[in-house]
């Protein structure tokens, strides 16, 4: 599993680019869904309803996450919930295992999305990505 983890799109801090969402993805490559934008299909609200390449996905075939704490971790280092969810946060990355970005306590850090460009919250620790390709620290 971290196979996956390790070649899907990160954001400029090696946070996991994702799509949270309840549709069907776009494609799938690898066994794992993605967008068409290159993100990664994953949904935070609905229930695991069968396992692909011991990913769980929901019953539209996106991988079932949430930010519970994590119970224990699976194959290839992969953070799970009690409830067999992949576990994940958008806080800061503590250290990476196999290219994975991990936070404090243990979860999958996971970028989140900005809808509509109007407003972006950011906090100390965060980068921000300039259109050049550089990034600042906010400190």
């Amino acid at each position: 599993m971290s196979a996956f983890l390790n070649a899907a799109t990160k954001d400029a801090t090696g946070a996991l680019s994702t799509t949270d969402g309840t549709s069907a993805p776009d494609h799938f490559q690898g066994g794992v869904p993605y967008e068409s934008d290159g993100t990664v299909a994953i949904d935070s609200s609905s229930a695991v309803d069968h396992y692909q390449n011991q990913l769980p996905l929901t019953a539209a075939g996106r991988i079932a996450v949430s930010t519970n704490a994590v119970d224990h971790y699976g194959n290839g280092l992969t953070a799970f919930d009690s409830g067999g969810k992949i576990a994940t946060t958008t806080d800061a990355i503590a250290n990476w295992v196999h290219g994975v970005a991990y936070a404090a306590g243990g979860a999958i850090v996971i970028a989140s999305a900005v809808v509509g460009g109007d407003a972006l919250l950011m906090e100390s620790g965060d980068y921000l990505l300039l259109e050049t390709g550089d990034y600042i620290l906010l400190e």
